[in-house]
């Protein structure tokens, strides 16, 4: 298990956590917050492992189902752990993750554990929607903020983790301070092959073969592959302003961009537009296929391109 001198980082939240185990005022509960990704779970284990818990001694609670909450049952489920003495450890650590997912009901539920802490239960709540707390669990808990990696804390983590140098720019590139997504878009040839293609069709008027590559990714990380879509259609609008090559994201495709970019075309600024709207449908449990499909029909319209001069 990773210690917390070996977190790239969240350096501030890292310093905090180890002073508060130097001096023996350990929070029975803390909430980390902040944006996805950036390892908000991964501290709170190394957390962990320095005050000694062993890994018996670790719950993790997570969403579940179609709806993706943490149910009455979960919560129950942690209330009667945290009533019960460690296995092996000193303390126990109960970490019940995107807890902004609880309904009011399990909010509630958990508020009643808090307000009768066992000494040696540590709970740690992680969400990247800390409005969403209810505010009385915020004031029972020790909050821990935690911010996106620069882009020199992502490459020495992609570093550390093995990752080929030849991968890391891209990947860092897409990443948006987040180690998760960075290590998700390093291994995406096979992702961008099939956007690349579907998009290919789409400003070449093939749209039934465009729909049929969109097949190729609907189990993807939706962030992930809308992200491909937003530097696929930035990349052909630098290329029509004749922008240099070294401002590409995809410049080993470069070639073919430009043969794509005499084409029509539709604004950035409206398949920016589109894929926001990408997102929202995907939060509401939306599948991607559908969705990409949706965001490339609000597309067609002739308003909505730009020929080339």
């Amino acid at each position: 298990m990773q210690h917390l001198d070996a977190i790239h980082g969240n350096q501030a939240a890292v310093h905090y956590l180890q002073h508060m185990i130097k001096e023996g005022r350990v929070h029975h509960t803390l909430l980390f917050y902040g944006p996805e990704g950036v390892g908000k779970t991964t501290c709170a284990r190394a957390f962990a492992h320095e005050l000694g818990i062993r890994p018996s001694d670790i719950r993790e609670f997570h969403p579940e189902g179609k709806a993706y909450i943490h149910t009455m049952e979960s919560m129950a489920e942690v209330r009667k752990a945290a009533s019960e003495h460690p296995y092996e450890s000193q303390k126990k650590l109960l970490l019940i993750r995107e807890a902004d997912r609880m309904l009011p009901s399990g909010a509630n539920a958990l508020l009643k554990t808090l307000e009768e802490p066992l000494g040696t239960t540590v709970l740690i709540l992680t969400t990247s929607n800390v409005d969403l707390i209810l505010e009385t669990i915020q004031s029972r808990a020790c909050l821990v903020a935690f911010r996106a990696l620069s882009k020199e804390e992502l490459e020495a983590a992609l570093i550390d983790k093995g990752v080929d140098a030849d991968k890391i720019r891209k990947a860092v590139s897409l990443a948006q301070g987040s180690i998760s997504r960075a290590l998700e878009y390093e291994n995406e040839e096979k992702i961008e092959g099939s956007v690349f293609a579907a998009l290919s069709r789409f400003v070449q008027g093939d749209i039934s073969s465009c729909f049929d590559h969109l097949s190729e990714v609907e189990e993807e990380n939706p962030e992930h592959v809308f992200d491909i879509v937003l530097q696929w259609f930035r990349d052909i609008h630098l290329i029509r302003a004749g922008a240099s090559e070294d401002l590409l994201y995809n410049k080993e495709q470069s070639e073919a961009l430009k043969q794509l970019a005499i084409q029509p075309v539709p604004e950035l600024d409206h398949v920016v537009r589109s894929v926001h709207k990408g997102y929202t449908s995907i939060k509401h449990n939306m599948r991607l296929k559908p969705v990409l499909e949706g965001i490339l029909c609000s597309l067609i319209p002739n308003n909505s391109l730009v020929t080339r001069d």
